[in-house]
């Protein structure tokens, strides 16, 4: 087919959706295979993308490179500006709709279920409706009101046979092997576990999302806020994302090496003094880590299979994190988080080393505020002593953890090879 006779197609970009989605799972967006994909099948005539352009710099060079439109929406307040963003973009597809008739194909880059009735509009007046989503990150009324859909994620599978380690996007039924049963009861004891100490258990989109737009804060605000000043700023418009959730991010990060506190004990309240990592996948890697070293610091056993479970990622991806655990040392194993969100201290303590490396004894619980309650607090509110030792101490275990977690020491248990 001749070039001037393949149909003309306007791309309408919910940049900030996209943007965080496939960060989220891939570190970056692609946007060569992403107008690759749409250009099989018609002229990219019309490129437009709506957003902040001061949150998202790296993109701008490349986005005009390949000839789109920036539609600058300014960020007076982080819900307003989002819900500018889609207003925006569908007055400006509608008028498209009637001063340009010769467009017969609309391309609708975003997730969000917002856009539903401007599809159903599209379509109701002739036009030929695609849209683009991350697996995981779309609304289940996208696909089913467009005419095509294209997941992000198979634009990053096609090329190589395989994606740069992304959390793994729901399969179809039977094609994922079955976890063992052993794997799936560890999972479930440690869920049990981190529940009853105040843990929401974000599904890991969520969470990966989360971390990014935290990343993003954190990257571009002022320097000397405090981790819950930060919560504040982050963006959490169109992520399901309650109080407990974003405090579950707080957590993952003190309990992690991401952050520097400077010379004063990481806290919620403790002026940040900057990120000890630079790119967006190493700090998700390193908040990602915060439930492992909670688990360790509590002397669980660490299997790999069941932390795959429980954080939703690949057993490769678990398995990357425990040697970066034991490759820190026992310098970053002091760090010594305090979570409660009045600033007090939680189990702190030389985290037991992945690989099954003496660590420092009981944990120390007098007086310091845990997740999920007051000074040392364990839901149904039974005190544990100040020379208690999690699981094990005094006073009761979470409901099914009454199995023996394992030798102590955190070790990696199932004999695989870190």
């Amino acid at each position: 087919m001749a070039r001037r006779d393949r149909p003309g197609i306007a791309v309408f970009i919910d940049f900030e959706n996209i943007v965080t989605a496939a960060e989220s799972r891939y570190y970056t967006l692609d946007l060569q295979r992403l107008f690759a994909e749409l250009g099989r099948r018609g002229r990219l005539v019309l490129k437009r993308a709506y957003g902040d352009w001061s949150r998202f710099t790296k993109y701008r060079e490349e986005l005009l490179r390949h000839g789109v439109d920036l539609v600058q929406i300014y960020s007076y307040g982080h819900k307003i500006a989002r819900n500018r963003a889609d207003v925006r973009m569908a007055i400006d597809a509608m008028e498209v709709l009637f001063t340009r008739p010769e467009i017969q194909i609309f391309a609708i880059i975003s997730g969000d279920s917002d856009f539903s009735s401007l599809i159903t509009r599209l379509r109701e007046h002739g036009k030929f409706v695609i849209g683009v989503g991350v697996q995981g990150a779309t609304s289940d009324l996208i696909p089913a009101l467009c005419d095509e859909f294209v997941y992000y994620d198979t634009l990053i599978v096609s090329e190589g046979g395989a994606a740069p380690t992304p959390a793994p996007p729901s399969t179809p039924e039977g094609e994922a092997p079955a976890p063992a049963p052993e794997a799936m009861g560890a999972a479930e004891r440690y869920r049990r576990y981190l529940e009853d100490w105040g843990f929401a258990l974000l599904e890991a989109t969520v969470r990966r999302m989360g971390l990014t737009r935290l990343f993003e804060a954190l990257r571009t605000g002022a320097s000397d806020l405090t981790l819950t000043r930060w919560l504040e700023q982050a963006n959490w418009e169109g992520l399901d994302l309650e109080e407990n959730g974003r405090q579950e991010l707080s957590w993952l990060l003190l309990l992690s090496p991401a952050l520097s506190f400077g010379a004063l004990p990481p806290s919620s309240v403790t002026p940040i003094q900057g990120l000890r990592v630079t790119s967006l996948k190493r700090f998700i890697e390193a908040a990602e880590s915060g439930m492992i070293r909670f688990l360790g610091m509590a002397n669980w056993p660490l299997e790999p299979e069941a932390l795959a479970l429980l954080l939703g990622l690949p057993i490769g991806e678990v398995e990357s994190i425990l040697r970066g655990m034991v490759r820190e040392g026992p310098g970053v194993r002091e760090r010594r988080p305090a979570l409660g969100a009045s600033g007090g201290s939680a189990p702190g303590g030389r985290l037991r080393a992945a690989a099954g490396g003496a660590g420092r004894g009981p944990l120390s619980l007098r007086d310091h505020p845990l997740p999920g309650g007051g000074p040392g607090a364990v839901r149904g509110g039974d005190e544990l002593s100040s020379r208690s030792k999690l699981p094990h101490g005094p006073g009761p275990l979470p409901a099914g953890a009454a199995d023996d977690p394992g030798p102590v020491g955190g070790a990696c248990a199932g004999g695989r090879a870190l």
